[in-house]
């Protein structure tokens, strides 16, 4: 951080005295900072890939970085139902086996993590709960859209149905038609005939 004031220090004297002023210890300590800052950048970068093609998560790396050393202490409070974490910086979380749930030390120690990381446990529930809401309402939106999708098909079959029935509705009126011309024909040729031979 020192380095990137220093870095806008010379920035903002360069725009007051102009790039032609002589500061070369300055101009030298810039480039220095660049370099060192582009080294930490591509060692992070190096790390990140190394960790990637090693199969780990990027979030499970940068924790590992980032919290390795911070957990100073773990205590099982009450056997195989509370476990204690103390971090580092002195706060303390707790994570509780719910009746019916099996006991696990490595969840405990990762769902005190989670709360310290996220920033206590009301913060930790309230994400949880959320999250939860949040799936019960995709499984609600999935449930609706599949009966919506029901409800259209039966619409569509039903549709299709009435017009299955007009369309033989109007064929059978086509046929009664057809036959009443041919019976008034026969009737007519029946009424010439009778009359031709008298």
């Amino acid at each position: 951080m020192i380095r990137l004031e220093s870095i806008k220090a010379v920035h903002n004297y360069y725009s007051i005295y102009g790039e032609d002023h002589k500061w070369d210890c300055i101009r030298e300590q810039v480039e220095q900072a660049r370099k060192e800052m582009s080294e930490r950048m591509m060692n992070d970068v190096y790390d990140a890939y190394t960790a990637l093609s090693s199969n780990v998560s990027p979030l499970v790396f940068a924790s590992s970085q980032n919290y390795r050393e911070k957990i100073t202490d773990v205590n099982i409070i009450v056997p195989d139902k509370v476990v204690e974490v103390t971090f580092r910086d002195g706060l303390k979380e707790k994570a509780v086996c719910q009746d019916g749930d099996v006991f696990s030390l490595e969840q405990a120690i990762t769902i005190c993590l989670a709360k310290h990381l996220i920033g206590g446990s009301s913060k930790y529930n309230n994400t949880i709960r959320r999250a939860i809401k949040d799936y019960e309402n995709k499984l609600k939106r999935i449930k609706e859209g599949a009966a919506e999708k029901e409800r259209i098909n039966k619409k569509k079959v039903k549709r299709l149905a009435s017009k299955q029935r007009r369309e033989e509705k109007r064929k059978e009126a086509e046929r009664a038609e057809q036959i009443a011309i041919q019976r008034e024909a026969y009737i007519q040729a029946m009424d010439y005939l009778k009359g031709a031979n008298n």
